[in-house]
């Protein structure tokens, strides 16, 4: 079996699908790649404790954006156990227990691809969300709010578990061999196979890529008219165009996220595309060697997400300021009154 549609090159029996694929992956994945995660499960710690740390800050747009790092967060995280266990070490080559085979397909392929999938339906519905937003402000905050997307991001989750849920439970162990998988009987044909690809090619890949590539150009319109508006409103304001460019920059922040993600995401679309339609004409040695290092290339653009949210929003780095002073104060009050209960115990 090969399922091999997100980024790790198929292990059976103590092998990968080729020895290229294998050295590429260990480059990538034995330190880098861990190191990587851990990074982007504190910055997307940091980030979901900042919009959140005011209550009365919270929007749709804030819901939106920490269901997204909630699931960038587990994509990776997922995967942490496969890249110490498999990645690590040097015996790569000795066959390994059914029981570490299984969790190689299930923590490596099926739950970053339910995971994966989580993200890009909700990068599609932020971005709609936010043309909504900037072209229709008023309307936009009658009807966009926060229970709402609670319940849509909510249905993302549920409908990207149904589109992987049975992969869970499609294979069977080969008796007496410790590592190698098959389909259940009824199902292990080549049309069961390309349903399945094809299947997460168009709902995972290219109406998500299309729809947010799609919504670009009207982000950009709106964010643009939405800038003139405020414009014409302060024009006599002194203050009016420093505070209209940070909050044009704020408004960016989702057209960044978005390109940021495109930019990942198309290339992974057409790599899986292409080995769909010309399977016979990849090279067997390196056969997925391309998918290995856009995967990689994906845990590092899900990194970058927290960056980009500093550099464009001004009330983030103004709530990071506010939550560290916070977190100062209460560590000196501490410190005070242990000092203070040293002198009473003194005197």
């Amino acid at each position: 079996m090969e399922e091999a549609l997100l980024g790790l090159p198929p292990f059976v029996n103590g092998t990968f699908s080729s020895e290229c694929d294998y050295k590429i992956a260990k480059v990538l994945y034995s330190i880098t790649g861990p190191l990587v995660i851990f990074i982007t499960l504190c910055f997307n710690g940091l980030y979901i404790l900042l919009v959140n740390y005011v209550k009365d800050d919270r929007t749709a747009s804030t819901v939106q954006t920490t269901g997204i790092s909630i699931s960038n967060t587990l994509h990776g995280v997922s995967q942490l156990p496969i890249f110490f266990y498999f990645f690590l070490r040097d015996n790569m080559t000795d066959p390994v227990s059914a029981n570490w085979c299984n969790a190689y397909r299930i923590l490596g392929f099926i739950l970053p691809n339910i995971f994966h999938t989580a993200t890009l339906w909700q990068l599609v519905v932020f971005g709609i969300q936010r043309f909504l937003s900037f072209r229709w402000p008023f309307s936009a905050f009658v009807w966009l709010k926060v229970d709402r997307f609670l319940t849509f991001t909510l249905i993302i989750y549920v409908c990207a578990s149904i589109i992987h849920s049975y992969k869970f439970f499609d294979f069977v162990h080969d008796s007496g061999v410790p590592c190698t998988f098959s389909y259940r009987k009824g199902i292990d044909n080549i049309h069961y196979t390309t349903f399945y690809h094809w299947l997460c090619a168009i709902a995972v890949q290219i109406v998500p890529c299309i729809i947010m590539s799609v919504c670009v150009v009207p982000l950009i319109y709106a964010i643009r008219l939405s800038y003139l508006r405020r414009k014409r409103v302060f024009v006599n304001s002194l203050t009016a165009i420093p505070r209209n460019r940070r909050f044009t920059m704020k408004q960016c922040q989702s057209l960044g996220i978005l390109v940021l993600t495109l930019v990942v995401e198309w290339p992974l679309t057409l790599l899986i595309i292409l080995q769909l339609i010309y399977p016979e004409t990849s090279s067997e040695d390196c056969k997925y060697t391309s998918l290995v290092i856009v995967h990689f290339t994906l845990l590092v653009s899900y990194l970058l997400f927290l960056p980009v949210y500093f550099i464009l929003n001004f009330e983030l780095r103004r709530t990071f300021a506010l939550f560290k002073s916070d977190v100062t104060i209460f560590f000196m009050r501490h410190l005070q009154m242990d000092v203070n209960s040293d002198d009473v115990d003194q005197q």
